[in-house]
């Protein structure tokens, strides 16, 4: 399984964090974690 998570503030093509965010935090809470999603800076989302 891949899910690609370039930068775009070093690769100008790069896809963002979005989706390795979303899955990470999916993953979270179908353990039965509490997840938030955070994105202080637009396309790089932090998962707490």
């Amino acid at each position: 399984m891949a899910i690609e998570s370039v930068n775009p503030d070093l690769v100008p093509s790069g896809s963002g964090e979005s989706a390795i965010a979303a899955f990470v935090a999916s993953w979270l809470r179908d353990a039965g974690l509490e997840v938030s999603v955070v994105e202080p800076v637009p396309g790089r989302p932090s998962v707490v």
